[in-house]
């Protein structure tokens, strides 16, 4: 039997000027995530906010800790690429 995660950031971005800007912060954000962890993420939250950027993301395991720490990685590692701050992430085992 599968586990299944969802995670849902909010990441605040202050060096962004318009929203063409923050696509192409998601765009490498979404490309990253599916290719390193064959996870499905889309913009969910905060759409229209230049300052914040809302995110989800499920991924599927056998292994509820192997989920989790997954999650903290991908935490980590879209802080990185967005140069931005997790304002908030809420992780929930399915």
């Amino acid at each position: 039997m599968f586990d299944l995660a969802k995670l849902m950031l909010t990441l605040r971005i202050d060096e962004v000027f318009s929203l063409k800007q923050k696509r192409s912060i998601i765009k490498r954000i979404k490309t990253h995530v599916i290719s390193a962890y064959n996870a499905c993420i889309a913009e969910s939250h905060d759409q229209d906010s230049l300052r914040y950027i809302g995110i989800t993301i499920g991924l599927l395991s056998k292994n509820e800790v192997t989920l989790r720490s997954q999650m903290m990685k991908i935490i980590q590692e879209v802080e990185f690429i967005s140069e931005g701050f997790v304002e908030k992430d809420e992780i929930e085992i399915i």
